[in-house]
């Protein structure tokens, strides 16, 4: 037994060391002139991880002929007709592993058709394996081609576009196309729609919408035509269209490789925007300035397109022309101000297509005034340039003032009573313009002072040690505005933020090689922050049908009143709950986070696929669509009003619970109704009878119906004793009651609210009053039908009228088939079988009396004696 395990663990032994070189499997199909990759690999090998691959050729004709291409080990492996295109790196190897490389032929040859060797020099202690592997290559030539005419097409905002592509190829193998749309703007090219090999369309990011909404197309038109169709363009849509086509094939892994690739001409689309509107404004960053101030003032334009309009700008102070800037970029100032531009006192600007600057260097006491700006929008034609709309700006007042003498600061905050959440800013600045300055800001509460921060006049600030953390997190900024302006900014208020806040201000003045401080004033500001939760009245949630029924749409709007009208600047986060009857609990439902996020909880998946949630500052909705009996019960909302803690952290400030909501189901009551016979039809025996029972009034469109069909003899009145006769399910599938009555009755359905009951050949028993009892099926959100209403309603009273009979013997006897049988039919038969019989006994007895003569005459030796011996005796007897 120990003999038998050895053995078996050599052999493993063996097979486990036998070494394999395999290839990518072949044969591989390639066109002219494009890179072709072949993966090569070594397996159980002995020695050193990292193998070496050496490739060789074999030429169609010359299948013995070896001719070595390249080595990773032997950089003079190469034979002369490979050595140059190696040595261009045309040809090269990559190395993916230790025993892993792909060989890399960048352009393909019509002469590198044949058959591809892999080699791996042995490394092993015993040459045992397979060192070699070989994979067969076709280059086949490239014909894949992609046509469209260049050209240029003005188009206007809202007009269609349509270009159609031609993409063919003529490769014998069998090989799939697709087919890419692109726009070229400048150097950048953006995916509009394709059509991939397996004939799915996908579109660019950018046009996803677009593609969703029908906006855009792509269609295949001919065996080789592909349409782009744009059905309303936009001014971004403008820029340089091109298709690009691809060609795939298969290989024998069961993978697809593209082998060609190529582009059509390109088409130019300019498009036009159709809106020639616009609006002028004008600001400062300051109103009040003193003389040797720096003054800019902006003239805004606003209007749509503004990258392909050309517009010109004038200036004016007091009414006055001070300058113009035209749509050349070149300013033009009045004689009056031309001495102050020359000395660059005075400089118009574009900063960019929407936005004009006038700045003024050392404002004197008259350039106070008013300022307006007039913008003109001028269009360029081949005759010449032509204005075509001029707006001018309000009016932005400038004072300039003398300077004083005496060193203040002004302390002011963009609001001294904040909601806890909401930022508020302060702002300090010198009262004059001063070569350096700097600033402390301090918090005062309850006698306690803080240090909020210091800037000083080279620019360096630091924040307090109660501050840094916040500050940390961006909450809170220190900024020098100007030369003589700083700011203070909380972006998000906390309660602790209430109390008294000073600005500090010093001027230092360079002497010699030392700064020193020469002025300093303080200022104060008090700011009061309100607690989030004294400011909200209640989280109400409404509806408007708190009934549904199925199908039908319902809306739950959850708000958050406030006790002043003031906007909410502080992030809010929803939270659903929902409890059916017979439940005790409410459920989460759904959460939608501070930022916009949407999480379902999993036991309400189903309710997703039917509710849109959404957030809009302090309310959020609920839009539940193809009710069911499922969204029944009782809703509720939360509402978390988040903020930021004293360490930075995102935190639950106050929850707020809205009241709860009943929303109940209802059925939907059916109105079914069918038309009523009330005449008395009347038939003759053995004809055929037609009933029909036409529904005059249905639920709704959709509805389905089973019809069954009764009959009540006509000497009853009860309806209790109906006859059932046949049924129409709602599939139209036909039964009949015990199985009778199907040569009897037939029942068809004529129309979605018409149905049919034929009475064969009918007689004095099917006299009667027929009824037509119809149930309507409506069918369930889950696509389920159920049993919304029934209606049963006389449709005819049917009278048949017996034949009028013939009491003759003849008229008895064919009326009667027994009788009419027994008087003609049997008798024929019995004289027919009578006249067999006589005519096959005289046949017997004929063929009998042939037998006796037969026999009669046989032939006798002594019959001649007789004879002579009897005329013997006759001649002596005379």
């Amino acid at each position: 037994m120990e003999i038998r395990t050895v053995i078996i663990f050599l052999l493993f032994g063996l097979c486990a060391a036998q070494r394999k070189v395999s290839m990518q499997g072949g044969p591989l199909h390639r066109a002219e002139g494009y890179e072709i990759t072949i993966l090569c690999n070594v397996s159980r090998y002995q020695g050193s991880s990292e193998q070496n691959f050496q490739w060789s050729f074999y030429g169609l004709n010359k299948r013995t002929t070896e001719i070595q291409i390249i080595s990773t080990s032997d950089p003079n492996f190469s034979y002369a007709v490979y050595g140059q295109r190696v040595q261009k790196n045309e040809i090269y190897i990559e190395r993916l592993s230790g025993d892993s490389v792909l060989l890399h032929i960048t352009k393909l040859q019509k002469t590198d058709e044949g058959e591809y060797e892999c080699h791996t020099p042995s490394t092993d202690e015993k040459y045992f394996g397979s060192y070699t592997a070989k994979m067969n290559l076709t280059v086949i030539p490239d014909t894949l081609t992609a046509t469209m005419p260049s050209q240029t097409l003005n188009k206007i905002e809202g007009e269609p576009l349509e270009l159609i592509c031609s993409a063919n190829k003529e490769t014998s193998q069998h090989t799939h196309l697709s087919i890419t749309w692109y726009l070229q703007k400048e150097s950048k090219k953006e995916q509009i729609i394709s059509l991939s090999k397996d004939f799915v369309l996908q579109s660019g990011s950018t046009f996803t919408q677009r593609l969703s909404d029908g906006d855009i197309r792509l269609d295949r038109t001919g065996q080789t035509s592909y349409r782009l169709s744009i059905y309303h363009l936009q001014p971004s849509d403008t820029g340089k269209y091109f298709c690009e086509a691809t060609e795939w094939i298969q290989d024998p892994d069961k993978s697809w490789y593209n082998i060609a690739k190529t582009e059509s001409e390109k088409t130019t689309v300019n498009v036009k925007a159709i809106g020639k509107d616009f609006t002028v404004y004008i600001n400062s960053a300051q109103s009040t300035l003193t003389t040797g101030d720096n003054l800019e003032v902006y003239c805004t334009v606003e209007a749509q397109n503004i990258p392909d309009r050309h517009f010109s700008v004038a200036w004016f102070v007091n009414n006055a022309l001070v300058a113009t800037f035209g749509q050349n970029g070149v300013a033009v100032f009045e004689d009056a101000y031309k001495g102050r531009e020359s000395l660059d006192m005075l400089k118009i600007a574009k900063l960019n297509d929407m936005k004009y600057m006038l700045k003024i260097r050392n404002v004197e006491l008259k350039d106070s005034g008013i300022y307006q700006c007039k913008i003109t929008e001028m269009e360029k034609t081949v005759h010449g340039i032509f204005s075509l709309k001029t707006q001018q700006s309000a009016p932005f007042s400038i004072t300039v003032k003398a300077i004083e003498s005496n060193f203040k600061a002004v302390l002011t905050a963009s609001t001294t009573t904040v909601v806890e959440g909401e930022p508020f800013v302060f702002t300090c600045s010198a009262n004059e313009r001063r070569s350096f300055l700097s600033v402390t800001w301090s918090f005062v509460n309850n006698s306690e002072r803080y240090d909020v921060g210091q800037m000083n006049y080279d620019g360096m600030s630091k924040l307090g040690p109660l501050y840094q953390n916040r500050g940390g997190r961006g909450g809170i900024q220190m900024e020098k505005i100007d030369q003589k302006t700083f700011v203070l900014r909380f972006r998000k208020s906390a309660a602790s933020d209430s109390g008294q806040y000073e600005c500090s201000l010093s001027e230092w003045i360079s002497d010699a090689d030392k700064i020193e401080k020469k002025n300093e004033d303080s200022k104060s500001i008090g700011v009061k922050v309100t607690l989030l939760s004294s400011i909200v009245k209640k989280l109400v949630l409404i509806t408007r049908k708190p009934s549904i029924k199925y199908n039908e749409t319902t809306r739950l709007i959850c708000t958050l009143s406030m006790k002043n009208s003031s906007k909410m600047l502080i992030p809010v986060a929803v939270t659903w709950k929902f409890k059916m009857s017979n439940q005790a609990a409410y459920q989460n439902v759904v959460t939608i986070t501070q930022n916009g996020d949407i999480q379902w909880t999993d036991k309400h998946l189903i309710l997703k696929q039917k509710a849109i949630v959404e957030k809009q500052d302090l309310s959020s909705t609920l839009n539940i669509s193809r009710a069911s009996e499922t969204e029944a019960g009782s809703y509720q909302c939360m509402m978390e009003l988040m903020g930021d803690s004293v360490s930075g952290n995102i935190k639950s400030m106050v929850t707020f619970s809205s009241n709860e909501l009943q929303i109940k189901f209802t059925k939907t009551a059916s109105t079914l109704a069918i038309q009523e016979a009330k005449d008395v039809a009347l038939h003759p025996e053995k004809t055929d009878v037609e009933i029909t029972c036409k529904i005059i009034n249905q639920t709704w469109k959709s509805s389905q119906f089973s019809v069954a069909w009764y009959v009540q003899d006509s000497q009853e009145n009860e309806m209790d004793k109906l006859k059932k006769i046949v049924q129409t399910d709602i599939n139209n599938i036909v039964s009949y009651e015990n199985g009778t009555g199907i040569s009897k009755f037939q029942s068809r359905r004529l129309s979605l609210d018409m149905y049919k009951l034929t009475i064969l050949h009918a007689d004095t028993n099917d006299s009667g009053k027929y009824y037509c009892h119809v149930t309507e099926w409506l069918v369930r959100p889950n696509f389920e039908w159920y049993e919304a209403g029934e209606h049963t309603i006389k449709v005819a009273t049917i009278q048949i009228k017996p034949l009028e009979r013939d009491t003759s013997v003849y008229s008895v006897v064919c009326s009667s088939k027994a009788l009419f049988y027994f008087s003609f039919i049997l008798p024929f038969f019995v004289y027919i079988a009578l006249l067999v019989a006589t005519i096959y006994l005289c046949i017997q007895q004929k063929k009998l009396r042939r037998k006796v003569n037969s026999k009669n005459k046989e032939p006798n030796l002594w019959t001649p004696l007789q004879i002579n011996e009897t005329l013997a005796d006759k001649t002596s007897m005379e």
